[in-house]
C-alpha cells in the first residue's frame, strides 16, 4: 500500500509477534533485521543456527539505514515518484509484450516486477 512493508499494509501494528525484513533492497544497505519481544530475541541469539556464524553491521551500514529512513520519513514525494516510475515500467514493459505476471501468474503489485519467462 504505502510501501511501508506487510504490518503496514494490513494494518496490524502491535498485533505482531516476529518482524523480519531486508535492508538490501529498498533500504540501499545490506543484511536484514529480526524485531520482537526481548524473549524471543534472546532466545535466537542463543538458539539460532544462522546466528552462530553471523556478524554484526558495520556501523557504515547502521547510519545508512539511518539516513535512509529519515529520507523516507521527511521527502514522502520520493515514494510517490517510485510508484509512478513503477506503473510506467509496468505498462511499457506490457505494451512491449513482456509477461510481467497477470495472466498465468500473479501480478506484482509491488515495484520488484518479475519478467516471466516461459510458461507461467
Amino acid at each position: 500500500r504505502n510501501g511501508r512493508g506487510t504490518i503496514d499494509h494490513f494494518h496490524v501494528h502491535g498485533r505482531v509477534d516476529v518482524q523480519v525484513g531486508t535492508l538490501s533492497k529498498a533500504i540501499g544497505a545490506l543484511g536484514g533485521y529480526v524485531c520482537g519481544s526481548r524473549d524471543l530475541i534472546d532466545f535466537l541469539y542463543h538458539r539460532a543456527r544462522p546466528f552462530l556464524f553471523s556478524t554484526s553491521h558495520p556501523p557504515s551500514v547502521a547510519a545508512t539505514c539511518i539516513a535512509a529512513f529519515d529520507v523516507l520519513e521527511q521527502e514522502p514525494e520520493r515514494m510517490e515518484r517510485l510508484w509512478e516510475n513503477t506503473r510506467f515500467w509496468k505498462k511499457e514493459l506490457g505494451g512491449l509484450g513482456f509477461n510481467i505476471g497477470g495472466v498465468n501468474t500473479p501480478a506484482s503489485e509491488t515495484p520488484i516486477t518479475p519478467i516471466i519467462i516461459g510458461e507461467g
